[in-house]
């Protein structure tokens, strides 16, 4: 299988250079032959949901553009824990593994990596269960102490993309990367993801 690659680096605030970064990638993908296909770049701290440069490279993968990331090292992907274990597991399903510089790396070609995959999977899907039953958990306090719990009303096109927006979200794309990719308003995405909403029947 051809090794296409897409490099993506990140530095926390706008005065930092990403040309190190990029220079050691650069080499980096020179010795393990892998064909560089896309250089993508953020500059933004690690913590903030919305990253523009993260969310074009999710899409990207999921088109089948490459069949590799490569990173300096796995923090300067995610976000948090679940956050990386969470978009981990997204890219196995789309066949894209990342390639760490230092530290640990996620390669799908190796027994390691397919194993990885697997417990990834189940690390995904208990999280998003412990996330569904806190926010059931939250309604049922709220009920029982009197508090609203009725949802925004949304007009019939959101309606209908509801459960795209979910299933984005659990992809790991944030709100901006979302209305990016369905042509609709951020405040309405966050509406749909605070919210909790179903679709209708």
């Amino acid at each position: 299988m051809q090794k296409k690659a897409c490099i993506y680096c990140r530095v926390s605030t706008t005065d930092q250079s990403l040309d190190r970064q990029i220079a050691d990638l650069t080499e980096f993908a020179n010795r393990l032959n892998y064909e560089v296909v896309e250089k993508i770049t953020d500059k933004i701290s690690g913590a903030k949901t919305a990253r523009q440069g993260r969310d074009e490279v999710i899409n990207l993968a999921k088109k089948g553009k490459f069949n590799y990331i490569l990173v300096t090292e796995i923090s300067r992907w995610g976000r948090s824990t679940i956050d990386v274990i969470t978009t981990l597991e997204s890219l196995s399903r789309y066949g894209v593994s990342m390639i760490s510089l230092n530290g640990l790396s996620f390669d799908l070609s190796t027994t390691e990596g397919k194993f990885l995959s697997t417990l990834l999977a189940a690390f995904a899907e208990l999280e998003r269960a412990f996330t569904s039953e806190r926010v059931k958990s939250g309604m049922r306090n709220r009920k029982e102490k009197g508090l609203v719990t009725s949802r925004p009303v949304f007009n019939k096109k959101t309606q209908r993309l509801i459960t795209k927006i979910k299933t984005l979200n659990l992809k790991g794309l944030s709100a901006p990367g979302i209305a990016k990719s369905l042509n609709i308003d951020t405040r309405t995405v966050k509406k749909v993801l605070a919210s909790g909403s179903k679709l209708s029947t």
